[in-house]
Parts: C-alpha cells; structure tokens; sequence
C-alpha cells in the first residue's frame, strides 16, 4: 500500500482503490510523492474515507495504468458477492432455471435475470452453469443490454467443460451481440467461422439447427448492412447477403415446423424481410415491387398495440426498418420519400413501443433523423418536437448502444422540447 494512504474500518472499495494505487506506483516505479503529482492530489489524501474516488481521479489512474477508464472503475466497483463453490446439481438449481423460462414466456425479463443470476451461484456442473448464462443472455438481450449480453456469451465460452451444443450456441450468441451493437466486422467474422464449423461438421444435435440458422442470418445480417455504407463492394455484399439470408429463412421455417413454435416461423419472417432488401441490388426484383411488397406486409399490424408479443410482430418492425433503407437507396422523388419513410418509421415506432425493442428503437430514431434531414441539410424540421418520454427513450438508446450516442446528441440538439 502507498504510504499515506488511509486505514481504518473494513471497507473493500476503499481497500480495492488502496491496491490500484499501490499496482500503479509499482507499474510506473514512482515515489509516492510523484504518484500523487500524477493524480493531482496530496500524498496523504490519496485515498477517500470513503473509498469512492472523484472521476478526475479515476480518469488520471487508468492513465497511470494505462487501463480504460471502463476497467478501473468496474476493479473499483468489484463483486462484493462469495464465489458459491459448485456441488453436485440440486433440484434447487432446476427450480429456478423452471422460473426463469416461466418469467421469459410471461415477458418479464428482469424477474429472468434475478433468477438467472440465482440459478448461476447454485449451478452445479458445467452444463447447469451454461443453462444459467443462456438464461441470462436472453434476459440481458431482451431488455436491450447488449454489451452485458455479450459479456455473458463470452463468460460461456469460458466454460472449457461446456457441452458441444452450448458452445456452438454462445458463439452464435456473440456474433449477434456484436451485430446489435454495431460491431459489424467482428460479427462477420464470428458467425463465417461457425458456418464454416457447421459445412465440416454434423449437428451434434436437433437443436442446433436453429443455431446453425442463425449463424447465416448474423453473417447475411452484417452484409446486408454493409451493401448499404459499401459503395465499392455493394454488390458483393448484396450477393452474398441475399444468399445467407435466403438460406437462413429455409432453416428457420424448417426448425419452426419441426418443434411448432411460432417463434422460429417470426425469426425466419426478420430473414426473409432482409434478403428482400438487398434483391434490387442484384437484380432479382425492382426496387419499387419490393417497396410495394414491404407496404403490403403493413396491412397485419394495423394496430400492434392490440396484437401479441414476440417475434412475428418484431419481424413486422424489420420489414419497416428495411422498406426505410429500400426507399432511401432507391427513391428519387423527395415527396414519395417523405411520405414512405413516414410510413415505415412510425409504424416501427408503433411496434418498437409496444415491444419495449431496443434495438428497433435505435433504427426508427436513426432513420427519423435522416427523414427530417432529407429537405433540411444539417438542421432538422422545425415541426419534430419531443416530450419527455421521447427524450427519455433517447436517452435509453444512447445508454445501450455506443454507436448511436452521437446521432442521440444530434437528435437532442435539433428537436424541440414541448413547451420551447
């Protein structure tokens, strides 16, 4: 410990702030004195009562260390819980991995974590230990907390004693985290070497078809994206997301028939909607047929507040999301445009609200952004004025996806706020 650093009553952030300090003097062989230069503090109030820093001390010691900021305050922050050791499976763990599947076809996906995370310091095995962190993917997933999702997926990778078919599942898992938050190269690259595992390998069992399936859908999902940025390649990319998507619609539809659940059949309508948008790209369909195709689509979600959750409704969302892209590439005339993208963003809306979707909600304020820019330049239209709740989803999106933080801000600045 530093030398004048504070002692006293038990406290571990305290203790933990204590051993930063000490790992940074070490690292950059400093005396205590030029340890405290560096931080901008006395050598003998280097440490809070507290044990709770001030950010410019946090910011100054990941310098020190040469860590994120993000890395010395989650050490800071710590896991105050005791590692439960793993004992044989019990019948406790299989109680609460049954809630959380219950708290998931009931939508309630904080009780799915609590209980997840429960489930986890009881795990006995490997295998339950896996079935926890699937647990708590999907509930991390559902509630828009991507990173931590992906966090979770690669903790399952971890497990070297996993059997086959979670490991499969959590790297498909990780490269849609990925695609989610827009980390499109690494999602590309995870879910090309899992196709390339799934061409040399048999299914090691029948649920890893969805798998497999999805493992297309994230690779067709990165190219489709990629058609519409990559000037130079869109056609390549166009191609081969056509392709992947088409394929994983065949998959999905066939898993869906095979355990009859909708699910599938809805996670199969977001790939069929995908490689939709890409077809005028390579020539399969004219762009307006497709436009044609997505505003038909609309006539069964009329009113998606009335409607049941889950994946077919999302999948309606989609096909918003990907008739905005179509009508952006390929519509000229700026009324139509306007008039389309109206259209599809506040249906999107609609069903991102009703959902509680993150991840739609990141694309309709995205795409609501471009919309208002279409016949204003830089500034947006003088009528799009937001509510408090507006800028509380903004907000929300801006906390789960570090992508859109800077289109979050524009959306802030140029929109009026009721009652300005």
């Amino acid at each position: 410990m530093p030398k004048g650093t504070t002692t006293g009553k038990k406290n571990p952030r305290r203790d933990r702030l204590e051993e930063l300090l000490a790992l940074a003097q070490t690292y950059r062989g400093w005396t205590l004195r030029e340890l405290a230069a560096a931080l901008g503090r006395d050598p003998h109030k280097l440490v809070p009562e507290s044990g709770i820093p001030k950010l410019d001390l946090v910011i100054r010691l990941s310098e020190v260390l040469d860590w994120s900021v993000e890395d010395v305050a989650r050490d800071l922050c710590g896991d105050d819980k005791t590692p439960v050791e793993r004992s044989p499976s019990s019948s406790n763990f299989r109680q609460l991995d049954r809630q959380a599947f219950d708290a998931y076809g009931e939508n309630r996906f904080e009780d799915m974590q609590k209980i997840a995370e429960q489930a986890l310091q009881v795990a006995g095995n490997s295998e339950e230990t896996c079935r926890g962190l699937m647990r708590l993917y999907v509930a991390y997933d559902a509630q828009g907390r991507f990173q931590q999702a992906l966090d979770c997926a690669q903790r399952g990778l971890r497990e070297v004693e996993a059997p086959l078919e979670y490991h499969l599942s959590f790297r498909a898992n990780l490269a849609n985290a990925h695609y989610t938050l827009g980390n499109l190269y690494e999602a590309e690259a995870l879910s090309n070497s899992l196709v390339e595992w799934f061409a040399g390998n048999p299914l090691p069992s029948p649920v890893s078809q969805s798998t497999k399936a999805f493992a297309y859908y994230v690779r067709g999902s990165c190219h489709r994206v990629l058609a519409g940025t990559s000037l130079p390649n869109r056609q390549w990319h166009a191609g081969r997301a056509h392709e992947d998507l088409t394929l994983a619609t065949q998959l999905l539809d066939q898993y869906a028939q095979q355990v009859g659940h909708e699910t599938y059949a809805g996670y199969a309508n977001v790939c069929r909607g995908g490689a939709l948008e890409v077809a005028p790209l390579i020539g399969v369909k004219s762009p307006e047929e497709v436009i044609e195709q997505f505003l038909k689509a609309l006539d069964d979600v009329i009113t998606p507040d009335e409607m049941p959750r889950g994946a077919w409704l999302e999948s309606w969302g989609w096909w918003c999301v990907y008739g905005c892209n179509l009508a952006l590439r390929h519509v000229q005339d700026e009324d139509r445009l306007q008039m389309l993208m109206g259209i599809f963003t506040n249906k999107a809306d609609e069903i991102a609200e009703h959902l509680g979707n993150w991840a739609l909600r990141e694309r309709v304020w995205t795409l609501e952004l471009a919309r208002r820019r279409i016949s204003e330049g830089d500034a947006c239209a003088k009528d799009w004025i937001m509510d408090d709740d507006d800028v509380r989803v903004v907000a929300g999106t801006m906390a789960r996806f570090p992508i859109f933080r800077e289109v979050g801000w524009q959306v802030l600045r140029f929109a009026r706020r009721v009652g300005q």
